[in-house]
């Protein structure tokens, strides 16, 4: 009898399906991980609407500034140069060089 019960017991493990294991999901080429579509919306708010954020504030103080006030004007990997102040718009602003030109900075 225990050599019965031993065989109908070693059957039903052999017998048994192995255990399935669950893979790791892989997205398919043409869909977009939630990452990547999160990543696109904020491109999208960000190209509607760029100019948030404090520098809009300072950047009104600049265009209030009176013509011919001096100012300090440091342009990426150049050294810092003084100027005197003829106006600003939302997208350039216009100094005097030191020959009392115009000079259009964008």
């Amino acid at each position: 009898m225990k050599s019965a019960i031993s065989l109908a017991v070693l059957v039903a493990l052999v017998a048994s399906p192995i255990p399935a294991h669950a893979q790791p999901q892989v997205a398919a080429p043409n869909v977009e991980s939630p990452l990547a579509t999160a990543i696109a919306r904020a491109a999208v708010r960000l190209a509607a609407d760029p100019q948030t954020g404090s520098d809009d504030s300072e950047w009104a103080h600049v265009m209030a500034l009176a013509p011919g006030t001096a100012i300090v004007v440091t342009a990426k990997g150049a050294q810092p140069m003084g100027r005197r102040f003829l106006r600003a718009t939302d997208s350039e602003l216009v100094v005097l060089t030191s020959s009392n030109r115009p000079c259009r900075l964008l």
